[in-house]
């Protein structure tokens, strides 16, 4: 029973070390550009959050997009 145990413990070990292997040996760049297309899309919901917190985005909307819109 406890050698049972011991193999299915060890075959699971052996999947987690395949599978981390598999991502630190990836040459097409998705472990490491996944996190920052990540990083970058929290950033634009920060800047975002701030400039509606502040008021500096909507004075920006308002002033420099519908303003000239107005004038087309």
């Amino acid at each position: 029973m406890f050698l049972e145990a011991q193999i299915k413990t060890q075959n699971y070990v052996n999947e987690v070390k395949n599978k981390v292997r598999g991502y630190l040996k990836n040459e097409k760049g998705d472990f490491g550009i996944g996190p920052l297309g990540w990083a970058a899309i929290a950033v634009t919901c920060l800047v975002i959050a701030h400039g509606l917190i502040t008021g500096w985005l909507s004075d920006f909307i308002n002033d420099k997009i519908l303003n000239r819109l107005n004038t087309l």
